[in-house]
């Protein structure tokens, strides 16, 4: 009995030492509990929509450009975030592994790069870029609005850039040669759209890029896209050109939301009148060709003519065109890029030697070094469609 007494003590003295215990570890003076998040980067601060860590606003690897392929993956230490910030306000860049938090934030040459000093290929509404390190020292940005955040860990490198979105290419108003700027929806801190409604777009290829740029140089061997192609309903960071198959007036849009995918929207509103080519001076161009025995190049146009018109159709020929199988081509107007441009994706390609022709970045590719071929391009402006008819000599 005295054993049965015994053990029922034990147990009430551990039970009430037990809820000693826990009553005292949730005292008031005790601290917080560490609150769990994934590990990455997170962008977090007052000029943000969020002052404690979020996974809305987890930067995600991205692509490098440099060398970047279709088959290619993200660079693991280049990490990226389209985020709305305001003005006034500053944010810094945490990193989280496990329980090791870390504050990053600008070093003395992270700088503004002027106007002067933007290489001809980065955005141009407002780049900051420079050494990132770990610091209490926080970013800001001097009007509200939507901005590419940029840091590769590896490098130590990163960049801030404002983005105003526009869409660009031979199948737009500006051609290759400048950006057709789109519309900024009201600031919003988690959300902006980006719009242009009813605008004309031929049946031809262009891309979504931001600020008249194409990306952001760190070193020679690491760069950040400033571009999304792919297809518009799954865009990717450098992907190739989207290509139009209607040519009409279109609805073009590119929402970024805090936490989601970027999606675009692409539709048709309405028709565009059969384009006049009369006066539009087509020839070729590119390291494809044997131009007087020697490989041609990227900046002279050849064979440069006015089309031979019957209604809404177009002729173009060329003749005695010397191919080899190194380099690649394409159809240009004039003798810059700003106008009309074709590549083997917006041709239908016909004629004996058409199995010769092969697709290399959106550029013609021969297969046949020295071989020489009478070339013809059509185009019924009505029906907008573009024949290409390569016949072997």
């Amino acid at each position: 009995m005295k054993s049965l007494k015994f053990l029922f003590f034990a147990k009430v003295v551990f039970a009430s030492l037990f809820l000693s215990t826990l009553f005292i570890s949730c005292g008031d003076d005790d601290p917080a509990p560490i609150t769990r998040v994934e590990d990455g980067i997170y962008v977090k601060g007052t000029a943000t929509a969020f002052t404690e860590l979020n996974a809305k606003a987890l930067m995600k690897t991205t692509f490098n450009e440099v060398g970047q392929k279709p088959e290619s993956t993200p660079r693991a230490s280049l990490y990226e975030l389209y985020i709305p910030l305001k003005k006034d306000g500053s944010f810094s860049l945490v990193s989280v592994a496990g329980a090791v938090q870390k504050t990053w934030g600008p070093s003395a040459t992270f700088l503004r790069v002027a106007d002067t000093d933007l290489d001809i290929n980065e955005p141009k509404k407002g780049l900051w870029k420079g050494a990132i390190v770990e610091s209490t020292t926080t970013f800001s940005v001097p009007a509200d609005g939507l901005y590419h955040v940029v840091f590769d860990s590896e490098l130590g490198l990163g960049a801030v850039a404002k983005v105003e979105w526009g869409v660009i290419g031979a199948a737009t108003p500006g051609g290759w040669g400048g950006s057709t700027p789109l519309t900024a929806s009201a600031f919003n801190g988690t959300k902006m759209t980006f719009e242009s409604k009813n605008a004309p777009f031929t049946k031809s290829d262009w891309k979504l890029r931001y600020s008249d740029g194409w990306k952001i140089l760190f070193t020679p061997e690491v760069n950040v896209n400033c571009n999304f192609g792919g297809t518009p309903a799954a865009l990717v960071a450098g992907g190739g050109n989207f290509s139009n198959a209607v040519g009409g007036l279109y609805t073009v849009s590119l929402t970024q939301e805090l936490g989601s995918a970027p999606k675009a929207v692409f539709t048709k509103t309405g028709d565009l009148p059969a384009e006049n080519f009369s006066n539009v001076e087509l020839g070729l161009i590119g390291d494809g060709l044997n131009v007087g025995g020697a490989t041609h190049n990227w900046n002279l146009t050849v064979q440069v003519q006015k089309p031979v018109k019957a209604g809404d159709v177009y002729t173009y020929t060329f003749s005695n065109v010397e191919l080899n199988n190194n380099g690649g081509f394409k159809i240009r107007e004039g003798q810059d890029w700003t106008k009309k441009s074709f590549g083997f994706p917006q041709v239908i390609l016909a004629g004996t030697g058409a199995a010769d022709i092969s697709n290399s970045g959106d550029n013609f590719k021969g297969a046949i070094d020295k071989a020489k071929y009478d070339m013809t391009l059509v185009i019924d402006a009505k029906a907008e469609t573009y024949t290409f008819t390569v016949v072997k000599k």
